[in-house]
């Protein structure tokens, strides 16, 4: 799959299901964000990662009350 065929293929999710994303798949992904390069080399990232409902809660609204974000199981703030 080429990369054109990767961007006609995504989608924004609105509202996720009670399933949480695994402890080694939350893993992946914070260590694919880490690698990921930035300019000049610097890779400042800090990453904040939000699993408890309440605290999903209370981003959404800091985020205009997005369904999507009080529904996530894990939000991952950088």
């Amino acid at each position: 799959m080429n990369f054109k065929d990767l961007i006609l293929k995504r989608h924004a999710c609105k509202l996720f299901s009670d399933k949480k994303i695994n402890q080694n798949d939350l893993n992946f992904i914070l260590e694919s964000g880490i690698l990921t390069p930035s300019s000049y080399g610097l890779e400042p990232w800090k990453f904040i990662v939000f699993e408890k409902q309440e605290d999903n809660l209370n981003l959404s609204k800091l985020c205009f009350d997005q369904q999507n974000v009080a529904s996530a199981s894990h939000n991952i703030v950088f």
